[in-house]
């Protein structure tokens, strides 16, 4: 790290996202939007500071960890802070969140963006924290994520019951029986034209 390396992140460190003498900080509500314990929250946004940080030494894009984006979409959600504060006048420049179009070729590039920040933050700061820059996540959350007000409901989860070991003779699909049909002489043939049909002279010949 050069000395002017070393200046920015001493000054991206001691930055106060938690606006002084607020009831309800940043960090609270960060904790309390994603269920993080106190000292969890904390080391989260030391490693998003980490990050943009990186994102100031390098030309090429990364992409931060699960955690880590999280904490800064919080952060955006305080304008001034973010955008004024923190970008405009301490880093001297605007660092824009992109997020990904879908398909293949974003989820490729995402993953390789990811990779590329672990191996800066290694140069940098030796191996991160796993328990933070975890492998990246398509979705934050599964599609049945809710919130829930725990004041009116309780949370109970669901017991974890031992997968029933399941025979493969069960799945197998029984042959349809075959259907035997007669046909039954119109009402307008004759008689003898129906018993010409299935008694025929030849027919055994």
């Amino acid at each position: 790290m050069t000395p002017e390396q070393s200046l920015l992140y001493g000054k991206i460190a001691r930055f106060k996202i938690d606006p002084p003498g607020a009831i309800c900080p940043f960090s609270v509500k960060l904790a309390w939007q994603y269920q993080w314990s106190g000292p969890f929250t904390h080391r989260a946004i030391c490693e998003y500071k980490k990050f943009i940080f990186l994102s100031m030494t390098t030309e090429q894009p990364i992409s931060p960890a699960t955690v880590i984006d999280r904490v800064w979409h919080q952060h955006i959600l305080y304008t001034r802070s973010y955008w004024i504060e923190f970008c405009e006048q301490l880093l001297g420049c605007q660092i824009h969140h992109t997020p990904g179009l879908g398909g293949d070729e974003e989820t490729h590039k995402y993953y390789v963006q990811c990779e590329r920040a672990i191996a800066l933050y290694k140069t940098y700061f030796g191996n991160p924290p796993t328990d933070i820059w975890t492998p990246p996540q398509l979705t934050v959350e599964s599609l049945s994520y809710q919130w829930i007000n725990r004041e009116q409901y309780w949370i109970i989860p669901k017991p974890k019951l031992p997968k029933p070991k399941i025979s493969p003779k069960i799945f197998r699909l029984r042959q349809p029986e075959k259907l035997h049909i007669s046909q039954q002489p119109s009402s307008t043939e004759p008689a003898q034209s129906a018993r010409a049909h299935s008694t025929h002279p030849h027919a055994q010949n």
